[in-house]
């Protein structure tokens, strides 16, 4: 299942990649691709880390149901809960579109504060239909069913494009707000049709008094404050970035999406299979279980991000061309971004080792040490971003969300470690083999990849394109035998059942 899924996330980020490559492309890193980035963030971070803290919950709620009917009842009273918070939140934005625009991003000229506002009113209405989203994606995770949530974003990106041409082509910026909302609307009708498969069916209820309610709103808290740090810390960089230079904003996201498309793809599919069968194991208190999944899981994330880190690394130049290198895209701003996804690429095993232990502290119903941990993750990126973007500009901004996160991976591993009394010295040997490994197929990448040029490469696109594709396969080829060298079963980890 884990083979599969990476797989089908793999393709659904390529058509998130297409998103920001046709963004690109017809606006570059000016000032209408910094307020589309402002103006659709600002629901993500508003909403989405509230749903994502409260649809976290709910799986560890939902193990304690008996019943088709008592599963309904909940998803329904969760989502009319959630359905008049987002539209009190969403009249609210209406009316102080330019006082919360000025708040992210201040920055701004008063032309790209005025285009963002607009923007923002219109691609805010996109949140009444993700809070459905949310739940149904991790309802469906519950029953065991990954693979519509892993390629929902498909449909969404699809029509996300679509409203960038048709801006573009007809020189208005009204298609690209409105095709916020309309892309929400078809993730939530493909998740709600496939939901009835598992039997579930709507009717409204509201039932404030209910206990499960309550625990979730309860056990949420933590998580949704943990999430908004997180997105506190993509606020705080945006902020930066709007004060170094003009389009600062668009070559931040640009680069930080590059390595959350590596994260998103290879990661995060782990994580969310993982979730289920710890928070079961957790609730009927098998220990052995919770510490074989943990092992397993954080192995596997950890051999597969140290050779995706030695490749961005090598290859940031050439993927910020292959992915953003044309169009209003400016090489000035090409170089900026390969610099800055260079320094976000170092967070990668820091990146994976957080995927597993938050989705291990949620499932274990410990949700106040992730609050504590983010909390001290956002201070030291607070710090990094003062002092290294003095000397590295956007570069240290990219630096010190990178030593933020490995700050949070650490800590959060000797907490775990403390607290379930895993076999630390496993991790400790997969750590040390894998950096082996991957080492040496950094050499040989670097070596073959000065010595060889493809189709004209760098210069044509072509040859860049399977230039780092052929080259960086033969590097995997050879991580992957010095690994069963050492005697790791690379095999077993990925397509074994958890």
């Amino acid at each position: 299942m884990i083979g599969i899924v990476i797989i089908l996330t793999g393709i659904a980020k390529i058509f998130g990649a297409m998103r920001d490559i046709f963004l690109s492309y017809y606006y570059g890193s000016g000032s209408i691709s910094d307020a589309y980035i402002i103006a659709t963030t600002i629901p993500v971070v508003i909403f989405s880390f509230i749903y994502e803290g409260i649809a976290a919950s709910f799986i560890p709620v939902c193990t304690r149901l008996k019943t088709q009917t008592e599963e309904n009842s909940l998803i329904n009273n969760l989502i009319s809960h959630l359905f008049i918070f987002s539209l009190i939140i969403i009249i609210i934005i209406q009316v102080c579109s330019d006082e919360i625009i000025g708040i992210f991003a201040p920055g701004f000229s008063a032309s790209t504060l005025t285009i963002a506002s607009y923007m923002l009113r219109l691609s805010i209405v996109g949140s009444i239909f993700s809070c459905y989203v949310y739940v149904f994606a991790y309802y469906l995770n519950y029953c065991n069913s990954f693979i519509l949530p892993t390629i929902r974003s498909i449909p969404m990106n699809l029509t996300i494009i679509c409203s960038i041409v048709v801006s573009a082509k007809t020189q208005s910026i009204l298609p690209l707000a409105i095709g916020i909302p309309i892309s929400m609307f078809t993730e939530l009708f493909c998740l709600g049709l496939y939901s009835r498969k598992f039997g579930y069916r709507f009717f409204f209820v509201i039932d404030t008094k209910s206990q499960d309610i309550r625990k979730i709103a309860k056990w949420s808290l933590p998580i949704i404050l943990a999430s908004s740090v997180a997105e506190i810390n993509s606020i705080i960089d945006r902020q930066f970035a709007s004060y170094i230079i003009e389009g600062g904003i668009s070559i931040v996201t640009y680069s930080s999406r590059t390595l959350d498309m590596a994260r998103t793809a290879f990661i995060m599919p782990i994580a969310t299979i993982i979730f289920p069968v710890i928070a079961k194991a957790a609730y009927n208190n098998v220990q052995e279980e919770i510490d074989s999944v943990f092992i397993k899981s954080l192995s596997l994330v950890i051999i597969i991000a140290m050779p995706v880190t030695a490749l961005l690394i090598i290859y940031a130049s050439d993927i910020i061309n292959i992915l953003f290198g044309r169009g209003a895209f400016s090489n000035q701003s090409a170089e900026l971004s390969s610099i800055c996804l260079k320094f976000y690429a170092i967070s990668l095993v820091g990146h994976a080792i957080v995927a597993i232990g938050t989705k291990t502290f949620h499932a274990m119903t410990d949700m106040k040490t992730i609050l504590y941990i983010s909390l001290f993750a956002l201070v030291v990126n607070i710090i990094g971003n003062f002092v290294l973007s003095k000397y590295l500009l956007l570069g240290g901004l990219a630096l010190s969300a990178s030593i933020s996160i490995s700050t949070m991976a650490i800590t959060q591993y000797y907490i775990l470690w403390k607290k379930i009394k895993f076999k630390n010295s496993e991790i400790f040997f997969i750590l040390i083999k894998s950096s082996i490994a991957a080492l040496i197929m950094s050499m040989f990448v670097s070596i073959v990849n000065r010595n060889i040029s493809i189709f004209n490469y760098p210069e044509n696109l072509i040859g860049c394109i399977m230039q780092v594709f052929l080259i960086s396969t033969l590097g995997l080829i050879i991580y992957i035998v010095i690994l069963q060298k050492m005697n790791i079963k690379i095999k077993k980890l990925i397509f074994k059942r958890v």
